[in-house]
């Protein structure tokens, strides 16, 4: 049987990644050597015999590179043992030069004071072999928590990235009678996932929180080392270093991330939701319920936000990396619209999803497209989350859950949600937008400063971890178009932060047009447009902030002019809704 041309390719990833991670095991595997040796050697001599030394000598020697010092201490001493006399030059366990800490600087500046003196400094000498001395027998438990960065990083990436080849090698055979299946039952493609094929799709923070733990003990492990460098270079007046403990504060920051999420799987345990139909169509209706395996009562409901995202796959030749939502709506369930049942939480869920839209795809060369359900509930300690990857797909809807019927309590029929043509224009406010009359008839609409604090902060300390970077490479001398390329995006990043913070938007509509007017920190431009002028009011996609997609609300003028009147507007509904207010005040 003649191999396919994809499972050739994955073969070849799978070795080039074992033999990429070759290095990185050798020298994790290096520095574990060295440290277990260390600590060996120092458990060895607590049987050596203490004995007074004479210093003969005693030099503290400095070791200037491109742009760093390292120091090591050299010394000479006499000692007797059993009315023999040696005279050895080891100095402790460890050899060679650095500068982690200020080790060498005192031993160095206390040797010296007892060569001066006179007076003797104790050794331990081997009592099989009494030519075998050393002055310091303990280890340096700095250095030992140095190497033991460069061990957990180099030999957890290393073989990580080995053991993962190895594993994904023997599953080959698997995974092709696995395609083998999916090729021939091509007609229902959302059988390939044992869940979907049941009608049902689970979530847990469990596996999300363990990922992020590998990522979080990475991060720290490799920004630690400034926690050493940085003592020396604040002795050295260099107080700019101080940035570079935004690292470590930011690996603080993911450590709290991993225990909010393990606490919140401890809390809630699985989630589940039973799709009343398989697949969702594109166009369709998401019906069915969740389950939570806890009591989950929030007095505001749950807000649910609906995605359909582009992935690229790893071989794709797409320049980002970055997941794009290309369609997302949300919405709010009232507490009314949920149920508990003994220690678990019922969820009516009844979506409608739009025509026009990618379904569910996997084998796409270039990206793959992702549907998904996120449910959030703001209760009283950690937070609810249940995040749901749904088959949607251009195909009748067959009905394989039908015998997974809901508890008695939901059986009736539930009203949907809101539908976008319904909201109001008073509940604009709720998604940051102020209405106010007109003295003369009409209608203002305002976006003031500040109004999405939590994006805003998420972009600030980006834009400090940035510029660190760039101050980094400044400091170290990096070839000039690295801090030149870094610059410019600071600058992006820093009018982003700025727009954040402190941009607003002011719209007045009333019979006799427009009146347009965005500003930043107070500085901006207004535009007026007489009604006549007014082509039409159009609702588009803005920016993307992590997986929040943001709407705009823009205006085209007869003669083909756009003009944007509210941005950042969070999701499609309000967008939507304002839309059809402005549309409104034009008609008077």
């Amino acid at each position: 049987m003649t191999m396919s041309a994809s499972r050739r390719d994955d073969l070849k990833g799978m070795g080039c990644l074992i033999l990429f991670g070759l290095p990185f095991a050798a020298v994790g595997t290096f520095m574990g050597w060295l440290i277990a040796s260390t600590l060996w050697r120092s458990y060895e001599m607590r049987s050596w015999v203490e004995v007074p030394a004479k210093i003969l000598e005693a030099d503290l020697e400095s070791h200037t590179g491109d742009d760093s010092t390292t120091y090591s201490v050299a010394a000479r001493y006499r000692y007797v043992y059993q009315g023999q006399s040696y005279e050895s030059d080891r100095i402790s366990l460890h050899a060679g030069a650095d500068n982690v800490g200020h080790y060498h600087q005192r031993l160095a500046g206390v040797l010296e004071s007892h060569r001066r003196s006179g007076e003797p400094y104790r050794c331990y000498v081997d009592p099989a072999d009494p030519a075998r001395a050393i002055l310091d027998r303990d280890p340096r438990w700095g250095l030992v928590g140095f190497y033991s960065i460069f061990f957990l990083t180099f030999g957890g990436v290393g073989w990580g990235m080995i053991v993962g080849g190895l594993l994904a090698v023997r599953r080959r055979p698997k995974l092709g009678s696995q395609e083998a299946e999916r090729r021939a039952d091509a007609e229902r493609p959302w059988l390939h996932r044992d869940d979907w094929a049941e009608g049902l799709v689970r979530y847990s923070d469990r596996r999300p929180a363990l990922g992020m733990l590998v990522f979080a003990l990475l991060w720290n492990l490799i920004s630690s080392p400034i926690l050493f460098v940085l003592p020396e270079e604040l002795d050295k007046g260099n107080y700019p270093a101080l940035l570079g403990l935004l690292f470590p504060l930011v690996g603080a920051g993911l450590v709290i991330w991993v225990v909010r999420g393990m606490l919140r799987w401890r809390r809630y345990g699985e989630s589940t939701l039973f799709l009343d139909r398989v697949p969702v169509p594109v166009g369709g209706v998401l019906e069915g319920r969740v389950e939570i395996d806890s009591r989950v009562e929030p007095p505001d409901g749950f807000a649910w936000t609906l995605s359909c995202v582009e992935k690229p796959q790893r071989r794709s030749n797409r320049s980002s990396n970055t997941e794009r939502v290309q369609w997302q709506d949300s919405g709010h369930l009232p507490y009314e619209r949920h149920g508990v049942l003994s220690a678990r939480t019922v969820v009516p869920i009844r979506l409608d999803l739009p025509a026009g839209e990618r379904p569910t795809s996997r084998e796409a060369d270039d990206e793959t497209v992702v549907w998904r359900l996120k449910l959030e509930a703001d209760v009283e300690g950690i937070d609810y989350l249940g995040i749901f990857e749904l088959p949607v797909y251009q195909l009748a809807a067959t009905s394989i859950a039908g015998d997974l019927p809901a508890p008695d309590e939901f059986r009736e029929e539930l009203p949907p949600p809101p539908a976008a043509e319904t909201l109001r224009t008073e509940d604009l406010e709720t998604f940051g937008i102020e209405v106010r009359p007109l003295p003369g008839g009409g209608r203002r609409f305002r976006q003031p400063m500040a109004r999405q604090p939590g994006t805003a902060l998420s972009l600030t300390l980006f834009w400090l971890v940035w510029n660190a970077a760039l101050v980094f490479m400044v400091r170290l001398g990096a070839p000039w178009p690295f801090p030149l390329i870094f610059g410019l995006f600071s600058l992006l990043i820093t009018y982003s932060m700025l727009d954040f913070w402190f941009g607003a938007s002011d719209i007045e509509a009333d019979a006799q047009g427009l009146r347009l007017k965005t500003t930043i920190l107070g500085v901006g431009r207004r535009v007026e447009i007489p009604a006549d002028e007014v082509g039409s009011v159009e609702v588009e996609k803005g920016m993307q902030s992590g997986s929040k997609l943001f709407y705009r609300v823009a205006v085209r003028t007869a003669s083909g002019k756009k003009y944007a009147a509210a941005t950042r507007i969070p999701g499609r509904r309000p967008a939507l809704a304002l839309k059809r207010a402005l549309e409104k005040a034009l008609e008077g």
